[in-house]
């Protein structure tokens, strides 16, 4: 799982300035409905939003299994975040 003491605060991303974690739902209903569809489906452990979009997804495969490969081919699909991070333990 991410440090988020760590990462979120050495990026200086915090939920006052765009930072959702996908597990809180506060992103619900902020978003339009296609961004919020794909991020339902490729389920970041969190993201940072700018400018109403997500610009930076995060995901955490060391605890729960995801694949990488399909972490890879969603986010190329979802084409609407430059920038993703992925924890692998």
């Amino acid at each position: 799982m991410y440090s988020t003491p760590n990462l979120f605060d050495k990026l200086e991303l915090t939920k006052n300035n765009g930072l959702f974690i996908f597990s809180e739902n506060e992103w619900r209903g902020v978003f339009p409905q296609k961004i919020e569809y794909a991020l339902q489906q490729i389920q970041p452990f969190a993201f940072f939003a700018f400018n109403d979009e997500p610009l930076i997804l995060f995901f955490d495969i060391s605890s729960n299994n995801r694949n990488e490969e399909t972490i890879h081919k969603q986010c190329w699909n979802f084409n609407k975040a430059p920038v993703v991070f992925i924890n692998r333990g």
